[in-house]
């Protein structure tokens, strides 16, 4: 047996009364003329970093035979105390850092050859280089003549 329907009702049926529209929207209130936002200090770093250029694609430092170069391995919280410790040590050209923020492997590099390229990726961390060539220790001799072209 099929359920039984209320009968249809008339056509047009009345449109539901709805209640009185609600007034315009009155304006935002005003802000406050604040004044400058504290100034807060930016962290402090040694007059000496920030001369250090980062190689790129990040990865580790490597030789140009692939090799890790020469370095010696310290536990430094970020790459920025890497980097300091590297421009306290005269000897050092350069830096390897990789970690989590909290604690770190920096590997302080001590030849110019340890950054001819990168390997690894981004799970390496950064390899930044500081310092190209090591200065000459005493003055270099006097340049010869050139040889002359004779016809």
């Amino acid at each position: 047996r099929a359920p039984r329907t209320k009968a249809p009702t008339r056509v047009p049926t009345r449109a539901p009364r709805t209640k009185a529209p609600t007034r315009v929207p009155t304006r935002a209130p005003r802000m406050p003329v604040t004044t400058r936002a504290p100034q807060s200090r930016a962290p402090t770093r040694s007059p000496a970093t920030g001369s250090c250029w980062e190689i790129l694609p990040y990865g580790c430092c490597t030789t140009a035979s692939g090799g890790e170069g020469s370095f010696t391995r310290y536990t430094r919280a970020n790459r920025f105390q890497c980097e300091d410790l590297c421009h306290s040590m005269s000897s050092c050209y350069g830096f390897e850092w990789r970690g989590t923020g909290v604690s770190g492997n920096c590997e302080i590099h001590w030849s110019p050859a340890d950054f001819a390229m990168t390997s690894g990726g981004a799970q390496c961390g950064y390899c930044c280089q500081c310092k190209s060539s090591s200065p000459t220790r005493s003055p270099t001799r006097v340049p010869t003549r050139a040889p002359s072209t004779k016809a």
